[in-house]
């Protein structure tokens, strides 16, 4: 509440955001220079929060309209959007029991917050080499089945569907 109240209000400016997790260890979408271009066409800002501080990100997020991400930490910043937002989540098909929460909380949050939401699945590709971190908490078997520690490559056609 603290947040919607003292951040929602700042202007009336609606923008559309899509949020690169190209840094990123997991779920980066491999043919996201096609996917930059397509909303590059469509007066999409390309953003990558660990860019911004905090009050960025939040001024970022409450000034958007639609915003459109790998699933991924930085969703978590539409706690910050306006009532109404649309929120496009790319993620991949998760196929086991244990993902199932990893695969709604954003959903959820977009429930809470009165967000419209949307899922695009897109292919999940292997990841060669695991991070260190990911090697030590996890173990190889969900490391190397579990959708959540792969790649995406999301179909353009599903992308413009969802913009037209």
């Amino acid at each position: 509440k603290f947040f919607l109240n003292n951040f929602q209000n700042i202007s009336e400016e609606k923008t559309k955001l899509y949020i690169t997790r190209q840094n990123s260890s997991y779920r980066k979408i491999l043919n996201e220079s096609d996917v930059i271009k397509l909303f590059k066409k469509n007066n999409f800002q390309i953003v990558n929060p660990s860019n911004y501080e905090i009050k960025e990100q939040i001024n970022l997020f409450s000034k958007a309209d639609i915003v459109v991400s790998p699933t991924g930490s930085n969703l978590a910043n539409i706690i910050f959007c306006r009532k109404g937002t649309k929120i496009y989540e790319i993620a991949p098909d998760f196929k086991h029991s244990y993902e199932n929460n990893l695969s709604i909380r954003y959903q959820k949050i977009s429930e809470i917050n009165d967000l419209d939401y949307y899922k695009i699945i897109g292919n999940s590709v292997d990841v060669k080499t695991h991070s260190k971190i990911a090697k030590k908490f996890f173990s190889k078997k969900i490391l190397e089945e579990s959708s959540y520690y792969k790649n995406i490559i999301v179909k353009i056609s599903d992308l413009t569907k969802y913009l037209n």
